[in-house]
């Protein structure tokens, strides 16, 4: 399965953490551009990144537009929201975008799960993650293992 994992790129460990493990279990994983382009390890690499003075203007309409290209592209996506700014399972405006961008593109072929808390389905729903939820999604209880 081709997965695009989506979130803040101020959560850069964790997103090559679940790309590793997806991975293992033999998935094809697209990271944002903006962690290999701009060798993202860090919140503070993000920070750094966002503070430039072409980050608005030039660097992050390029980021954006290639991700959305990768989603339009792929099997399902994984969004990253740790805390952020004292926000649990924080979930900002660009990467509220990526979500509904995977749900339009094609809600039937798409599933979204998130790492923390809540899952993104094809029927528009969202729920908080139980058993049988994922059941109900993925089929007699597959779901991607993170």
């Amino acid at each position: 399965m081709r997965i695009v994992i989506c979130g803040s790129v101020n959560f850069p460990e964790k997103m090559k953490e679940i790309e590793k493990r997806l991975k293992k279990r033999g998935h094809d994983i697209v990271l944002p551009y903006s962690l290999i382009k701009h060798s993202l390890n860090s919140t503070e690499d993000a920070r750094k990144l966002k503070e430039s003075s072409d980050y608005i203007k030039d660097i992050k309409p390029e980021l954006t537009k290639r991700h959305f290209d990768e989603i339009k592209n792929s099997d399902a996506i994984v969004v990253v929201n740790a805390e952020k700014n004292g926000i649990s399972n924080y979930i900002g405006g660009a990467t509220f975008s990526e979500i509904m961008l995977a749900f339009y593109v094609e809600p039937e072929n798409h599933c979204f799960q998130t790492v923390d808390v809540w899952f993104w389905f094809n029927s528009c729903c969202l729920a908080k993650k139980t058993a049988d939820f994922s059941r109900r999604i993925y089929g007699g209880g597959r779901r991607l293992n993170l």
